[in-house]
């Protein structure tokens, strides 16, 4: 416990000076610890059962999210696409370089949504058309 706050700033600083001369010691350890964080942001959670439900619900809406942005970057406009990819990637780089758990990933599902609607929306147009045509060829029957 820090009965002054300026005592907890130069605790703080000298945890920070500590862990850039090791990252400066050995540049590997900071690669692999932010590679390990980029992962945690997306899938750790607080417990392992956490993580597995983590996992279980974050990876399809990634994979989700990145067939949107395959589909519809060709006709999004590229200004606002750039824009939104960029506020993505700002985001968890901050929590690659600091500290990162998927709750921290949480702001971000609004944005993604939206290019995860694209290949869910894409998949209900072709299965309307596929059933609209057998509703057809039915009715002429």
């Amino acid at each position: 416990m820090f009965y002054d706050a300026r005592d907890e700033v130069k605790f703080n600083d000298s945890l920070a000076a500590e862990v850039i001369s090791d990252y400066r010691r050995s540049p590997s350890l900071f690669a692999r610890c932010s590679a390990r964080n980029l992962l945690y942001f997306w899938f750790a959670g607080k417990t392992w059962r956490a993580t597995i439900l983590d996992i279980c619900i974050q990876l399809p809406f990634l994979l989700l999210t990145a067939a949107g942005i395959a589909i519809g970057g060709r006709r999004l406009d590229r200004s606002t696409l750039w824009i939104c990819l960029l506020f993505v990637a700002y985001t968890m780089c901050v929590y690659a370089l600091i500290h990162a758990l998927a709750r921290y990933s949480a702001p971000l599902v609004p944005i993604l949504a939206v290019f995860a609607a694209i290949p869910l929306c894409r998949g209900i147009a072709a299965i309307r058309l596929r059933y609209q045509g057998r509703s057809a060829r039915t009715a002429r029957a």
